[in-house]
């Protein structure tokens, strides 16, 4: 029988558990606004200390709900935020007007405009899916370690 996700609150500096294929999962931290996605690829249960020491693989938004609707479980409480995990220190990102195309650096405070060379190699401003990051963890992790991990061909369809 599959548990049934419960609400719970967007708590800044708690870890979240992120479902992925086959009894696989990773972790993210709450952050003010985004989240940081640790790299860390398991079938068990890791310590906070653990998830903590792992590196950074990005930092994006996902929607609310994805905390608050329980389809990420809260794995632990609130632990205050490192000096480079604060709002004012988190890289630089990207977007791009869809209509005219053009580049803006986005800054905590501002946008700047920028060119494309610019934008190489900075994440995209934007907020994603739950599916949406679950398909990019599986992706980055089937490149890194191909013949290790199974995945599911249904469950690498886009929706």
């Amino acid at each position: 029988m599959e548990k049934k996700p419960k609400r719970q609150q967007r708590t800044v500096g708690a870890i979240v558990k992120i479902p992925l294929a086959n009894g696989y999962h990773s972790y993210a931290r709450i952050l003010e606004d985004e989240l940081a996605f640790y790299d860390i690829y398991t079938q068990k249960e890791e310590s906070e200390a653990y998830i903590l020491s792992c590196p950074l693989l990005f930092i994006a938004m996902i929607f609310d709900d994805v905390i608050t609707k329980g389809y990420w479980e809260k794995v632990s409480k609130a632990i205050p935020l490192e000096t480079h995990l604060q709002a004012e220190n988190l890289p630089l990102m990207y977007r791009q007007d869809i209509i005219t195309k053009k580049f803006e650096l986005v800054y905590l405070d501002r946008l700047e405009p920028a060119t494309e060379e610019q934008c190489k190699g900075l994440e995209e401003w934007a907020v994603w899916t739950a599916e949406g990051i679950e398909h990019r963890l599986l992706a980055y992790y089937t490149k890194k370690n191909q013949s290790e991990i199974p995945i599911l061909e249904k469950e690498m369809e886009l929706v």
